[in-house]
């Protein structure tokens, strides 16, 4: 067989992609917004829910493949949320990623990646790797049993599918859409999250620079042998809003991104040539907390309850042909 050449598969792979992304366009807002009429049931009778692939761009393998919307979203879970969670916290984390696919699929002519770009993807194989062989078993199983037991739910906010942003780690709470995209939106608003810091091997954390490594990772010159830091305002939710170094202002999500710190709720101290930089919580801080639907879970809550706290005014809906 004649391999094609890069050119070929980048028009191939976006032939594939575009038939995708329409068909879920026109398909899946009219379920979920009004109930179908007789004639949108006749003309989707062949476009079942099962049918429906979705495209991934697999980075590390370079390639491209298509898959049943659940076995995607198996894949995305297993990913993102430890496996020993409990079920309704899975559950939560299935519905979210379900949504969050639907609603990128509406919103943009992109294929899906399977790294945080979008929702970080993991194939079976990849999951043995990750797991061992008798973990996987077991893991796979719980796992597929949240996909499949909320199948076709999504979480919607006025009949349209919700950007269901979510994060490993809150500091405590969670943080208005607002104040880290700049985009607001009502139901990505700050929530107390208490669960975090007692179940959370990540609620804490440190980093440590060298005097030229700090002043490098920020893009600044070093001019003087004084490091002055202020952090002059922090959000409600106790992450930083803005800061200032040596005369220099930054925001407190420039400040995360540029020193690959794991949150912007962020302190420091300056001691002879290092700087220390302690975090509480891991993540964006938009949207549901992992470890705080866990700890939720734990208290008896179910995947809905879970959603609805972390997503203000959102409803869940379900179709069987989407």
């Amino acid at each position: 067989m004649k391999k094609l050449t890069n050119k070929q598969m980048f028009i191939h792979l976006n032939i594939v992609v575009v038939s995708c992304i329409v068909a879920l366009m026109f398909i899946i807002p009219v379920t979920l917004v009004r109930p179908l009429s007789v004639n949108e049931v006749s003309a989707m009778q062949t476009q079942t829910y099962e049918g429906l692939m979705i495209p991934i761009y697999l980075t590390h393998e370079q390639k491209a493949i298509t898959l049943p919307i659940e076995d995607y979203v198996i894949g995305v879970v297993a990913a993102e949320m430890p496996a020993h969670f409990e079920l309704e916290a899975l559950k939560a984390q299935a519905i979210a990623a379900r949504t969050y696919l639907v609603h990128k699929l509406q919103i943009s002519n992109n294929i899906l990646t399977n790294t945080v770009d979008d929702q970080v993807y993991i194939t079976k194989e990849q999951m043995k790797e990750k797991w061992g062989i008798f973990d996987y078993r077991q893991n796979y199983k719980k796992i597929s049993l949240a996909v499949y037991e909320t199948r076709g739910i999504i979480a919607t906010y006025h009949g349209q599918p919700i950007d269901a942003m979510f994060f490993s780690t809150s500091n405590g709470y969670t943080e208005d859409s607002e104040n880290y995209w700049q985009h607001k939106l009502p139901y990505l608003r700050s929530v107390s999250s208490p669960w975090d810091q007692n179940l959370s091997p990540k609620y804490h954390h440190q980093r440590t620079f060298s005097i030229p490594k700090f002043y490098d990772a920020l893009g600044m010159k070093q001019k003087r042998d004084d490091l002055r830091i202020i952090i002059s305002e922090r959000y409600p939710s106790g992450r930083v809003k803005a800061a200032n170094v040596n005369g220099q202002n930054y925001t407190g999500r420039q400040i995360r991104e540029m020193l690959d710190l794991q949150s912007s709720d962020f302190t420091w101290e300056v001691n002879k040539n290092k700087v220390y930089i302690f975090t509480r919580g891991y993540g964006h801080g938009v949207g549901m907390s992992q470890w705080g639907a866990q700890g939720m879970a734990k208290m008896g809550k179910t995947a809905t309850e879970i959603l609805k706290y972390y997503y203000r005014g959102i409803n869940l809906e379900s179709s069987e042909r989407i």
